[in-house]
């Protein structure tokens, strides 16, 4: 593995995994650029780890990303990232670990995140989100483990409401509690 400015593949023996060394960060703008008009079945149909945090990457998530149907990790966090959580990525349904935290993302938290029935852990804290979590969010997600939101978001549930989750780490700060989350 040895060369400035490149991105290194490595497939693992069954063909059946890829990890991705960025040799040079700053070449990773340049790597992604023109691939939102990516027209493909399947971008990388093996890839299923995608940790790309700190590399000041800039611009909106994609939503090719959606395509990357075996990933299980997306780790995009503490980069500069804008605009809205593009609502393909519900379709990653071997997704366990969605990081998107320190960026700038906005919008709100769109609802086909329910459709990520492995997901362990979900990290969008320290964006610019806004509107409502609700119940629908986390019908589907018993496995998750560690919920991690902050600022403005809006937990807008029932007080009968009971998490079909197995969350230990919540952290829920700088948002809005319902009135009926801690009632009796």
């Amino acid at each position: 593995m040895s060369g400035e400015g490149k991105v290194v593949c490595e497939t693992g023996a069954s063909g059946s995994a890829v990890k991705a060394t960025v040799l040079d960060p700053c070449s990773l703008p340049e790597f992604f650029e023109g691939t939102d008009n990516c027209v493909s079945s399947s971008p990388s149909p093996i890839l299923m780890y995608l940790r790309l945090s700190n590399n000041h990457l800039l611009g909106k998530l994609l939503e090719w990303l959606g395509q990357l149907e075996n990933l299980t990790e997306l780790v995009l966090s503490n980069n500069q990232f804008q605009g809205p959580i593009p609502d393909s990525l519900g379709n990653l349904q071997n997704l366990t670990k969605l990081s998107l935290q320190g960026n700038q993302l906005n919008g709100t938290l769109p609802e086909r995140i329910r459709n990520l029935f492995k997901l362990s852990t979900l990290d969008v804290s320290v964006n610019h989100l806004t509107g409502s979590i609700s119940e629908v969010h986390f019908s589907r997600l018993s496995k998750l483990k560690i919920l991690v939101v902050f600022r403005f978001l809006h937990l807008n549930v029932s007080s009968h409401w009971v998490p079909p989750s197995q969350v230990g780490n919540l952290n829920m700060h700088s948002c809005i509690l319902g009135p009926c989350l801690f009632h009796s």
